[in-house]
């Protein structure tokens, strides 16, 4: 009888199948069900889980290859009996017209990384009769021809944690809809996708569901991210009791904090998804801010559909939305210029510099600031408290004197151009107190913000530039410094101080000489870039920039990298500063010579050539194929033959006086091994590749060819 009974309550069990691809070492088949008999929507229980293993062998087909391990399924939990908000921090009700300082459109046509159908235009979508409406319609009916509609909050509105709710109905879901409310890593341009993270709060109309006759009840959430390279995926589906077109509004939302994320509909739970540490290892993508996007795709790999035919929807169809809210959690931030736009200024008085009562009314040459903020403590406010309603709120231009600071940015003093700047405009240190009380944000955060985003006229004179993200610099970077002071000879002297690489180039850059200095924040020789054609051609000239690179490395004790970075960068910008993060190196140790940086003057393509050989050729042979053999006179100075002074009877103080006529190579040889303790291998190198080439080149000479064909 047991069969029998579990097939009977099978039957009135709406199922829903989880998968999972690379939540576990192996993949895995898990079947859960819905009961209805005792009305817990919530509840659903698992039936079995199998190793899908077994089925490849059995079937012949391959699920997929196995990915690092992520979390272990979180049991689920009882959802709550309400989605109301209790702390509504910011929403969209789209009570009057499109709030294009909140959303943008994303448009075209490129198939969006899924082999959608449809081209996104503004013209589908609108606001009206107090909702959001994205419209598809078929065109002619071929591929690409179908519109609809993307928007995104993205640099606009971005969050970290909160329940994020919006309350949707959805178009008629025959094959090839494809409707989602979802969100991406708010660092997606700097990082791409899946390494920005994305969570799919709700997806409709997947090919699973098609193929099941669900398609109605059937929705997805899903998170995307990145581990260890690979591409990891959570995703889970649960059918639903009602018809979710039936032409009412649903309400789809998710709760996000720094343990874990649910996603709900109509308050059943879809997922639960442990995302501390513990659980998930590389899941830092859920623990940053996210921007919201709402959409209807056609067809594309979720749906199967990948062709207009395959489209049986009837169109036009639309999604409407009757609001988007984001409720506080206790751990909520938000973030992005429709936040700062809706909120006053306000002033930190927990701060040195205090905003007292004194300090406000001898601002304001009378006793009623004080006056306001006594009435208010006495309602129970403590000082801060009301100091923070008068001065930020209630009478800022009257009373806002409070904790005018030192913009701070990570550097230990601004200068008074620093602080005068920002008289013409916003008080830049109250402007960056606010963001780090209203949003959670860090010091440095809201310092770039304001000082590099937002108002660089008034407050760019401390910090004008993010000097979390220092870029790469430029030949017109460095060049910038030509009318002013020596940049670099003042970061290397602070760095001889005892500051670090950072702080002195946000003491220079950003505050001492921002004019002069601040194209160019960091001077970065660690991270070397690859020298073409044209940088070479640039430095055609009489600079011998590595000969004066080794010279200060022998005469002064100076480390390579601050030799690099004193020829480069203060001496001959101009002629070496193209290529003065590391020449170019083919693979032989020290082989940049002055050769490399004088040849190539034509323009000649040697890299090219030889990033070709090396499709079957390690760098050293590819670069000396092209540079010794096939073009000597347009690549030669490209990673000249190797000198190889490790094997005996080589490159040695003997083999170098034989070849110099009388030069004293041996001597200088054993100079830089005395004086700078240099190997006879190093000393060697230094003597006859970069010093004295023409006189001790005798080492290693080219490679001898051998041509046939009486060639």
């Amino acid at each position: 009888m047991a069969f029998p009974r579990l097939c009977l309550t099978l039957l009135l069990w709406v199922l829903f199948i989880e998968g999972v691809t690379a939540k576990y070492s192996q993949p895995y088949l898990r079947v859960a069900a819905l009961s209805t008999e005792e009305q817990k929507p919530d509840d659903f229980r698992l039936l079995f889980e199998e190793d899908l293993d077994f089925y490849e062998s059995l079937l012949g087909f391959s699920y997929g290859a196995s990915l690092p391990p992520t979390p272990s399924l979180p049991s689920p939990s009882p959802a709550p009996t309400s989605g109301s908000c209790q702390d509504l921090l910011w929403s969209d009700e789209f009570d009057s017209s499109f709030q294009d300082s909140i959303w943008s459109y994303d448009l075209g046509a490129n198939g969006w990384g899924n082999q959608e159908l449809q081209n996104y235009t503004q013209d589908n979508v609108r606001v009206s009769n107090g909702n959001l409406i994205i419209t598809v319609n078929d065109g002619d009916g071929d591929n690409g021809s179908f519109t609809s509609g993307r928007i995104r909050t993205q640099d606009k509105l971005e969050v970290v944690y909160g329940n994020i709710e919006a309350r949707i109905r959805m178009p008629t879901l025959a094959n090839g809809m494809w409707p989602a409310f979802w969100t991406l890593g708010a660092n997606f341009e700097q990082v791409g996708w899946p390494s920005c993270g994305e969570m799919d709060i709700m997806e409709m109309g997947s090919a699973e569901a098609i193929a099941s006759g669900t398609i109605h009840k059937r929705v997805s959430s899903a998170f995307h991210w990145e581990n260890q390279g690979e591409r990891v995926s959570y995703s889970l589906a649960a059918t639903t009791p009602t018809n979710l077109n039936d032409g009412e509004f649903h309400v789809f939302r998710t709760e996000w904090n720094s343990t874990r994320v649910q996603t709900f509909v109509d308050d059943i739970r879809i997922i639960d998804f442990d995302i501390t540490p513990e659980a998930c290892t590389d899941c830092t993508e859920f623990h940053q801010p996210h921007f919201l996007l709402l959409n209807v795709a056609v067809g594309g790999d979720y749906t199967g559909i990948l062709d207009a035919s395959g489209i049986t929807a009837p169109l036009p169809a639309t999604m409407e939305v009757d609001y988007v809210r984001i409720c506080n959690n206790g751990e909520t931030r938000l973030s992005g210029s429709a936040i700062e736009d809706m909120v006053q200024y306000d002033f930190d008085c927990g701060s040195p510099t205090t905003c007292t009562v004194d300090a406000l009314n001898n601002y304001a040459g009378d006793t009623k600031c004080g006056n306001r903020i006594q009435n208010w403590m006495e309602t129970g406010m403590t000082q801060q408290e009301a100091c923070l309603t008068v001065a930020g709120t209630e009478f800022p231009a009257e009373c806002g004197v409070c904790a005018r600071q030192v913009l701070d940015c990570g550097v230990e003093t601004c200068t008074d151009a620093a602080l005068d700047a920002s008289a013409a405009g916003p008080t830049c240190r109250d402007r960056i107190s606010f963001l780090i009380a209203r949003n959670g944000v860090t010091e440095q955060q809201a310092c770039n913000r304001v000082a590099g985003r937002e108002h660089p006229n008034e407050c760019g004179a401390c910090n004008p530039i993010d000097c979390d993200q220092p870029t790469v610099c430029t030949p017109e970077a460095i060049n910038a410094d030509a009318n002013g002071p020596t940049c670099l000879e003042r970061i290397l002297f602070l760095i001889s101080q005892g500051s670090s690489e950072l702080e002195a180039c946000k003491q220079v850059a950003g505050v001492e000489f921002s004019q002069e200095c601040g194209a160019c924040n960091v001077l970065d020789c660690n991270r070397p870039v690859t020298c073409t054609d044209a940088v070479l051609d640039r430095l055609a000239g009489e600079f011998s920039c590595r000969a004066r690179i080794s010279f200060l490395i022998s005469s002064t004790g100076m480390s390579e990298e601050d030799a690099c970075r004193q020829v480069a960068g203060v001496e001959f910008a101009d002629a070496c500063g193209p290529c003065y993060e590391k020449p170019l190196d083919c693979g032989v140790p020290d082989s940049c010579t002055l050769e490399v940086l004088e040849n190539d003057a034509d323009g000649f393509p040697c890299r090219d050539r030889i990033l070709f050989l090396m499709q079957s050729q390690p760098e050293e042979q590819a670069c000396n194929q092209v540079a010794v053999v096939e073009f000597p006179d347009q690549c030669g100075g490209c990673a000249p033959p190797v000198l190889d002074c490790g094997v005996p009877d080589s490159c040695t103080s003997d083999v170098l006086e034989n070849d110099a006529d009388g030069f004293p190579c041996g001597n200088r040889i054993a100079f830089l091994m005395d004086s700078l303790n240099q190997s006879e291998e190093e000393a060697c190198r230094q003597v006859a590749v970069v010093e004295f080439s023409d006189q001790c080149g005798g080492c290693a000479p080219p490679l001898s060819i051998t041509r046939s064909n009486g060639e």
